[in-house]
């Protein structure tokens, strides 16, 4: 069955952090989500998690901790067992897991990363090193119950030094990777700002998919204001065997948040009712 998780990293932003929860479960929807918990009050998001009896679908592991730089292998470990000690808390066994920017030449997109022999032998390292990163700590990982999942971004609006722009790369990589520990977030919006061809993506490699992100393109509002014919792209995730939450990463275009998601709660309804 598809479940909706409001992202309050993006949502009712005009409030406290741990105060967004109580706007959720006003939502009635089963869960939420956010990005890195450092720096936040874990305690207070328990309690106030439990109050209203949602679940917690997906935090990140520190994204500073870059899988790039083979250095950093020992406090990658670090950082994703102390996530897992903190998802723990929560009952969230689903970990996000960026892996940061290029840093080779700012400001350019992922495919220019193909025009010179240093730049090809950069981004062959930098792979490497990604691939060595995620085989280390997928035992961690693994051990504690947890899922470790790398997702691609756009390169074209919003993240222009992404490494894993594109989807086969991040397929590939999770492929070699090779643990039932680590698998990916398929981001509709990023998808399709970057490449298009989601439903397609989406049931070929639905094995390694755990989680889903919606928005819509352009500007990253809520499912209905832009080109993605969600009914279509859920129908297919549903049918090819998909069987969890759907973040809902986007900017609310109404202050009535509740109006805003009216047409995304109908398709998922609609859609979990299909046989």
């Amino acid at each position: 069955m598809l479940e909706l998780s409001a992202n309050i990293e993006y949502m009712y932003t005009d409030r406290d952090f741990v105060d967004r929860i109580d706007a959720v479960a006003e939502l009635d929807v089963p869960a939420f989500e956010f990005g890195v918990w450092l720096e936040r009050d874990v305690p207070s998001i328990r309690e106030r998690a439990k109050r209203h009896r949602l679940t917690v679908a997906n935090i990140s592991v520190d994204p500073k901790i870059s899988l790039l730089d083979a250095d950093e292998s020992a406090a990658l470990a670090r950082a994703v067992r102390a996530t897992c000690d903190t998802a723990r808390q929560f009952g969230c066994t689903q970990l996000g897991l960026l892996v940061e920017e290029v840093k080779l030449e700012p400001g350019r997109p992922w495919f220019d990363y193909q025009r010179s022999d240093r730049q090809r032998d950069e981004r062959r390292r930098q792979r490497d090193n990604i691939v060595r990163a995620l085989k280390s700590v997928a035992p961690v990982a693994e051990g504690e119950g947890m899922l470790l999942l790398i997702e691609c971004l756009n390169t074209l609006v919003d993240h222009a030094d992404y490494f894993i722009a594109s989807w086969k790369e991040g397929v590939s990589i999770a492929r070699e990777v090779d643990s039932p520990a680590v698998g990916l977030t398929f981001d509709a919006y990023h998808h399709q700002v970057n490449e298009g061809n989601l439903i397609s993506s989406l049931r070929q490699d639905i094995d390694l998919i755990h989680h889903i992100h919606i928005a819509d393109v352009p500007g990253r509002h809520e499912p209905g204001t832009g080109e993605i014919n969600y009914l279509n792209l859920l129908r297919a995730a549903k049918q090819a065997g998909y069987d969890g939450y759907l973040g809902l990463e986007c900017v609310p275009t109404k202050e009535d948040v509740g109006a805003a998601l009216a047409p995304i709660r109908q398709i998922v309804d609609q859609v979990n009712r299909e046989e």
